[in-house]
């Protein structure tokens, strides 16, 4: 079997994947899926958002509908609600840095 050793995110049906690392099973317990969530456009012409506040933080349960952060746009700040349920394995981008993050670069 062959295995890639690119760490990068792919793109797939709109949601960002990051490859799971394999391991052999008595070094590493067996962790579920996960997906790697992008900056959300959460408007037709948004480019960029800043991550004003995290409403989760790391190791939370989350269901569908609830508020994971407040992201702000050129025009407003926007609650980013999540359509599936889950956890948190780990906040990507600092709250409050006020640093511009692009649609669709990693950020949970």
């Amino acid at each position: 079997s062959s295995s890639s050793s690119s760490s990068s995110c792919v793109p797939k049906n709109g949601v960002f994947r990051r490859p799971l690392h394999t391991s052999p099973p008595l070094l590493l317990p067996s962790y579920p899926p996960h997906t790697v969530v992008g900056m959300p456009a959460l408007s037709p012409t948004m480019e960029v958002g800043i991550l004003a506040e995290w409403k989760v933080k790391e190791g939370d349960s989350f269901v569908a509908g609830d508020v994971l952060a407040t992201i702000e746009t050129d025009k407003a700040s926007i609650d980013f609600v999540t359509e599936d349920d889950g956890y948190v394995a780990a906040l990507l981008v600092p709250a409050s840095a006020g640093d511009s993050v692009k649609v669709g670069e990693p950020i949970l």
